[in-house]
């Protein structure tokens, strides 16, 4: 890890079209038990707040998962700010990932505009490279992930481990995990105060 992680982050989600409600209430259940809190603001928007990043990164997995569920990600040092709560960076992040001159829908907004920008590109490249995963290489992933090799994996898959590896391999795996404690130690760096 490259950075203390001593921020506050509250990511805001809403879905593009009605349909998407059920898409958005998963994403939702996937990160709820890491959450200190979860409402819903005015306009309707599902806002979670958390005390670390790390669910960040399961929230951007399974949104890229389901089409049209947007996420701003609001990224602060918690020690208050005069202009803009946390919970205000991820309503006006979650504004820009709405809309349609949006690149992708996942924005990152904090105190540190630069940090929060370089976390918004690496979050959508994330997301991008997640949402061209197949069910297969969700699967086996998820698997290895959560701590069995590729011997183990097979075994519960019931598939060869090369069946495990190509599909380890097909889905970015390595990649994709690789980026994942720079994105963590950007969301941080975009939570603290500018320095001059």
């Amino acid at each position: 890890m490259c950075c203390k992680i001593n921020g506050v982050f509250t990511v805001a989600l809403c879905t593009r079209r009605p349909a998407s409600a059920e898409d958005l209430s998963n994403v939702v259940e996937a990160v709820r038990a890491d959450a200190v809190s979860s409402s819903q603001n005015d306009a309707g928007d599902t806002l979670l707040r958390f005390d670390r990043p790390a669910p960040i990164i399961t929230l951007i997995g399974e949104a890229s998962r389901r089409e049209g569920v947007c996420v701003g990600v609001g990224a602060d040092s918690g020690e208050g700010n005069p202009r803009y709560g946390v919970e205000d960076y991820a309503v006006r992040a979650l504004r820009r990932a709405r809309s349609r001159s949006g690149d992708m829908p996942v924005v990152v907004r904090g105190r540190a505009a630069e940090s929060a920008a370089w976390a918004t590109g690496l979050a959508q490249l994330l997301f991008f490279a997640l949402a061209r995963r197949s069910e297969a290489g969700w699967e086996v992933s998820n698997l290895v992930r959560s701590g069995l090799n590729q011997k183990q994996a097979a075994r519960t898959l019931n598939v060869t481990e090369q069946a495990v590896s190509q599909r380890l391999r097909a889905a970015g795996y390595r990649e994709t995990h690789n980026v994942e404690p720079l994105l963590l130690c950007l969301l941080d760096q975009a939570a603290q105060p500018p320095t001059r």
